[in-house]
């Protein structure tokens, strides 16, 4: 039997032992949603008091003190970097000529923008409640895909742990589409594995008005689609025309850009405007892996400890993600292994590596081989020291220093 088949066989055991150590115990069930309610809670406090810990005690990044300062309290910690771009389009819209903004999809600054106008809200409170709403449907889908695959609810709560973190899992908590974006992906996931084809297209055709990287979302549902249907021609029906909700999002906002600067690619074009080094499109990923390794050991050997850092850990977290990808192949559904390969392929279609520790956060199948590759002390070392890391990552992100 394939190891990765006898490692979910016997995995159930291990995982009792690690939820009673994470202070679940066994012998005292809880109702699955309010278990996943509890896990969120904590780790949104756990959030909260490390951007204070941030905003408070971290001298900022003199460099990039950026828009957020004027906004209240902690959440001033939550819009640097790519986070005033998305402000900034909630704020003013997209602008009467193509500018860098054009490279944010509108879902969710539109959504903050239209909740903070009709709450009266602060727009950094209303992406906060926004996102809050995002990653509780995020959990509670992903904590469903991984009860289905395992039959369990223990290691569906391991999963969820690996998810939430994840070194880079802050960014949910932040002014960015990374909540959205994992609520959207997990929900279509879930809904197509119980074959309800109308709400997972309709949560496609979100998920491409929210990121680029959608597509690849709507690649592996349509993977789970024809699965369904054995791969068979004639056994593919009516079902399959909800899939033309599936691009819309995407659609819709080239429609968009057509109609306002005249090019429906403009998105893609203003990269070179504001960060030449990534490209439009470029399909060589093997050298586009091999350059970045290779500019961040010259940095090293440079003693350049921030470019190298810049290019060895984003390149790392693809490499490692393309690793637990294939180890997956022969274990996970076939959708799930199509969702990551398409998914890793598209962060590495520009040229770059860039934030791609940010970017592989979705990828839920990888949570999945995790736990099925780990071991139960493995899992205890792995999700403290990823803790750890976390912490760290969002306290230096809260003072305006580069993350992902």
């Amino acid at each position: 039997m394939d190891p990765l088949a006898l490692g979910l066989l016997g995995r159930r055991r291990g995982a009792e032992a690690f939820i009673r150590a994470m202070g679940v115990a066994p012998e005292a069930p809880m109702r699955p949603y309010r278990k996943v309610i509890a896990i969120v809670t904590a780790w949104k406090v756990i959030l909260i008091l490390l951007f204070a810990l941030s905003v408070y005690s971290i001298a900022p990044n003199p460099s990039h003190v950026g828009m957020s300062r004027v906004h209240p309290f902690i959440l001033k910690a939550t819009a640097s970097w790519d986070g005033g771009w998305y402000s900034a389009i909630a704020s003013e819209g997209y602008g009467d000529v193509p500018n860098p903004r054009l490279a944010f999809f509108p879902l969710f600054p539109v959504l903050a923008g239209l909740i903070s106008r009709l709450c009266h809200l602060d727009l950094l409170v209303a992406g906060f409640l926004l996102n809050t709403v995002a990653v509780y449907f995020a959990a509670w889908f992903l904590f469903s895909i991984a009860r289905d695959f395992f039959d369990s609810e223990r290691a569906a709560t391991v999963v969820l742990l690996l998810f939430l973190f994840f070194p880079t899992a802050f960014f949910l908590n932040a002014f960015y589409t990374e909540a959205i974006f994992c609520a959207l992906t997990f929900g279509a996931f879930a809904y197509s594995r119980r074959r309800n084809w109308a709400v997972a297209c309709l949560l496609l055709g979100l998920t491409t008005a929210t990121r680029l990287p959608g597509v690849a979302v709507v690649v592996g549902v349509f993977v789970e689609y024809l699965s369904s249907r054995q791969f068979s021609v004639k056994h593919i029906d009516r079902q399959i025309l909800w899939f033309s909700l599936a691009p819309m999002g995407l659609v819709g906002y080239m429609l968009f850009q057509q109609l306002s600067y005249g090019d429906a690619l403009a998105f893609l074009k203003v990269y070179e405007i504001e960060w030449p080094i990534e490209k439009d499109i470029d399909p060589r990923i093997p050298l586009t892996v091999l350059n970045e390794s290779l500019r961040g050991f010259r940095a090293l050997r440079g003693h350049d400890v921030n470019a190298a850092l810049y290019s060895l850990i984003p390149t790392t977290a693809w490499l490692a993600a393309l690793y637990l990808t294939i180890r997956g192949i022969r274990t996970l559904p076939l959708s799930y292994s199509a969702f990551s390969l398409s998914s890793l392929a598209a962060f590495a279609s520009h040229g770059t590596l860039v934030s791609s520790n940010r970017y592989v956060l979705p990828l839920f199948p990888l949570y999945l081989v995790l736990h099925l590759i780990l071991g139960e002390l493995s899992l205890t070392v792995w999700i403290a020291i990823s803790a750890a890391l976390m912490g760290a990552c969002a306290v230096a992100f809260g003072a305006f220093y580069w993350v992902a």
